[in-house]
C-alpha cells in the first residue's frame, strides 16, 4: 500500500514539474520570444482593374507600432525587415505612439522616430493613416509625419498613376470621414481602402471598394485554446481575411503591444502585397 502511495506520489509531482515547466516556457515565450517574432503575410492582388504598369510592384501595409511600448532595437529591426523587403509602396494603418506615452516621450524618442520613419525606402510614396487615438493628437502627429516623408490619407481618395497608365486608388477611410468622398470612386478601377477600425468595412461594403486593410485588433494580442483571443477590439474581427459580400477585409495582428507587455500565438506582422494584373 506505502509503495502504491509512493508511486502515486512521483507521478503527481511529475506531471505538476511537466504542467509548471510548460506553463514557464509558455509566460517567458509570451514576455520575450513573440513580441518580436515577426511574420509577413505575403498575398498576391490579381484583377484585370490592375493596370499592367503596376503588375509585380509591392505594397508594405503595417500597424500599430506604438512606440515606445517595445524597446528601440525592436522598432530598428521592424524598419530593417520593411527594407529588406523592397516595397514600392508603403501605408502605416495608426497607432504610431502608444496612447500612455504621449505625456512622457522626449524630444529624443521623437526624434528616433522620425529617424525611423524617414529610413523607410519606398520609392513610389510613403503613407500614413491616422487611428482613433492618433486623431486626438493630430497636430503632433501631422508635423511628425511630414518630417518623416509620408503624406496622411485620412478622408482622402488618392489616385496612383505609374508611368501616366490609368490609376488604382488608395482610400484612407476612418470613423469622421465624409461618405461623399465615395461619390468619386470608378467602378473599373481597382480601389484598396485602408481603415484603422475593421469595423468600418461596413460602410464601404455596398461601394466600388476591392480590398480593405485594417489594424487595431492586434490579432487579439494573447489567444487562448478554447477561450480565444483575451484583448479584443471588435467584436467581428480578429486577425487575416474575411471576404465580405463585395470587398475581402484583411486584418493585421500589429506589430506593438497595449495593455500588457505580451503575445501568445498572435506573433506581431505585417503584410507584403504584390499586384498582379491580368
Amino acid at each position: 500500500m506505502l509503495k502504491y502511495v509512493h508511486m502515486k506520489f512521483k507521478v503527481l509531482m511529475s506531471v505538476a514539474f511537466a504542467l509548471l515547466l510548460s506553463l514557464t516556457i509558455i509566460v517567458y515565450d509570451a514576455t520575450h520570444g513573440a513580441l518580436t517574432r515577426l511574420k509577413i503575410n505575403r498575398l498576391t492582388l490579381e484583377s484585370d482593374q490592375i493596370p499592367e504598369a503596376f503588375d509585380e510592384l509591392s505594397l508594405v501595409y503595417f500597424s500599430d507600432l506604438h512606440f515606445y511600448t517595445l524597446g528601440k532595437t525592436y522598432y530598428e529591426d521592424v524598419i530593417q525587415r520593411i527594407n529588406s523587403l523592397n516595397p514600392d509602396f508603403v501605408v502605416f494603418g495608426g497607432d504610431l505612439i502608444d496612447e500612455t506615452q504621449y505625456e512622457t516621450y522626449s524630444e529624443t524618442e521623437r526624434t528616433n522616430i522620425i529617424n525611423l520613419l524617414k529610413s523607410i525606402k519606398a520609392p513610389y510614396g510613403k503613407f500614413a493613416l491616422l487611428s482613433d487615438t492618433d486623431l486626438e493628437h493630430q497636430t503632433e502627429l501631422l508635423s511628425l509625419y511630414l518630417q518623416s516623408g509620408f503624406e496622411v490619407i485620412n478622408n482622402k481618395l488618392i489616385p496612383i498613376h505609374m508611368l501616366g497608365s490609368a490609376s488604382i486608388n488608395f482610400l484612407g477611410w476612418d470613423e469622421t470621414s465624409d461618405v461623399s468622398i465615395l461619390t468619386q470612386l470608378v467602378a473599373d478601377e481597382y480601389t484598396l481602402a485602408f481603415g484603422y477600425d475593421p469595423d468600418l468595412s461596413a460602410s464601404l461594403n455596398e461601394n466600388e471598394i476591392d480590398v480593405m486593410f485594417a489594424g487595431k485588433t492586434h490579432g487579439g494580442q494573447v489567444t487562448l485554446p478554447i477561450i480565444g483571443p483575451l484583448f479584443m477590439k471588435s467584436e467581428t474581427f480578429h486577425k487575416g481575411l474575411y471576404p465580405l459580400s463585395n470587398l475581402n477585409l484583411y486584418v493585421s495582428s500589429g506589430l506593438g503591444v497595449s495593455n500588457i507587455k505580451a503575445r501568445w500565438l498572435t506573433d506581431p506582422s505585417l503584410f507584403l502585397i504584390t499586384f498582379k494584373s491580368k
